[in-house]
């Protein structure tokens, strides 16, 4: 069989049809470390794993699948669900919101702000301090 029959049969195979110029290019470099055989192996384990756990739904880009030699995934082991754990929010739920400082600043940091900020207004450069 040749690479390009190979690449095809897996290509057939693999869920998620992006980049296949690329996908062929990481495709002639991998089978150079495995076979086909490996790699189909391995993907059906991938699909597998990923119809028994919501949050690995998604497939990456095939040419990731390939460079990354994602067919020697171990997916016996998935880390537990964190039953009651509740993930704060990173950004404010409204940016019509400030952003409230950790610890709020004194009236003298207010002032050298206000001051830089008139300054910036006015087209004068400030320069940037660590003090």
């Amino acid at each position: 069989m040749t690479v390009e029959e190979k690449f095809a049969v897996w290509w057939a195979a693999y869920p998620r049809k992006l980049n296949k110029k690329d996908a062929f290019k990481a495709f002639k470099a991998a089978i150079k470390r495995t076979t086909l055989e490996d790699m189909l192996k391995g993907l059906e384990a991938d699909k597998k794993h990923r119809d028994e756990h919501e949050q690995w739904r998604e497939f990456c880009y095939p040419a990731t699948w390939l460079r990354g030699n994602r067919w020697e995934n171990e997916w016996g082991q998935v880390a537990p669900k964190m039953e009651g754990y509740k993930q704060k929010a990173s950004v404010p739920v409204s940016f019509d919101e400030p952003i409230k400082p950790r610890v709020e600043p004194t009236a003298e940091q207010k002032a050298r702000v206000a001051a830089l900020v008139d300054k910036v207004k006015r087209g004068m450069t400030v320069e940037a301090t660590n003090d």
